[in-house]
């Protein structure tokens, strides 16, 4: 569960791992992993690297709907603004589905 790797990611150790918008403490990362249950796919919007954005789409599997892997779409901000990539979210989901179904 990501409760658990949470509690890893916090303080300093964080602070070290992200971009300074990326959130750092446990509420707000817990507040975020809510955000993307919601839609079903995250975003970064530059929180990893500098002039980067990505949206991100896990790849469901099996019975019991298991993640087995994610597919992301990630391009220079200047060239494609993270409004721009959530254009093509249904796309990515359609891609997430199809390689869902290799595994079935």
């Amino acid at each position: 569960q990501w409760h658990h790797r949470a509690d890893g990611l916090q303080g300093e150790e964080a602070r070290c791992l992200w971009q300074p918008l990326a959130p750092t403490d446990r509420a707000a990362l817990e507040s975020e992993l809510e955000q993307i249950l919601r839609p079903g796919y995250a975003t970064d919007a530059e929180e990893f690297l500098d002039g980067l954005v990505c949206v991100a789409m896990p790849v469901m599997a099996g019975r019991r709907r298991q993640v087995r892997s994610a597919v992301a779409l990630q391009a220079p901000s200047a060239r494609m603004p993270l409004t721009r990539a959530l254009q093509l979210e249904p796309r990515l989901g359609e891609a997430a589905q199809a390689l869902g179904r290799t595994w079935a």
